[in-house]
């Protein structure tokens, strides 16, 4: 996310964003998804922690992955405002 929100902020880059953000799924498809087994979609994911009543690895989607993005936020803000 951070990288995204640099990218979208600089002139140079800009045009760029959508490559870069296919480049960004690409990797995590290829690389994340294999190791850990992540779902791209927090629905689907709750979806089968819901079928599978396994509820331990649910709170990652519902709370770091929006924690990660404002924290990401935050810090593209500051360095912008700087």
């Amino acid at each position: 996310m951070f990288s995204l929100l640099h990218v979208l902020h600089g002139q140079s880059l800009k045009p760029w964003i959508g490559f870069i953000a296919g480049a960004h799924l690409w990797a995590f498809i290829s690389f994340e998804a294999p190791l850990s087994g992540m779902s791209l979609n927090p629905t689907r994911s709750a979806a089968s922690a819901l079928v599978a009543r396994t509820f331990g690895g649910l709170w990652i989607y519902l709370v770091a992955l929006p924690l990660a993005m404002l924290l990401a936020a935050q810090i593209c803000r500051r360095l912008i405002d700087s």
